[in-house]
């Protein structure tokens, strides 16, 4: 099966749009789901059917849209590092 890792915290509105992206993708196509960002806010907008079939890395530093390019690289503990290593 198809792993995919995705950054959780990467949008331009928080995670919200981003699990539900990943959740209507789930129902289109069967693949594994990896969220990588702050677990308790990626939690709470997971719906109960879906806990399991998500998985979560735990990801504290997230690179904001005002942040170069280069720091990503940088910052081994953010989101979009963390996914890319995945």
């Amino acid at each position: 099966m198809v792993k995919i890792a995705i950054d959780a915290m990467g949008g331009d509105f928080g995670p919200e749009p981003i699990v539900k992206g990943t959740i209507e993708a789930l129902k289109e196509k069967q693949f594994e789901a990896i969220l990588v960002g702050k677990k308790d806010e990626i939690l709470s907008l997971l719906p109960k059917g879906y806990k399991d079939k998500i998985s979560i890395v735990e990801a504290e530093d997230v690179i904001d849209m005002s942040d170069a390019a280069t720091d990503a690289l940088k910052r081994k503990e953010s989101s979009i590092f963390k996914a890319c290593e995945i």
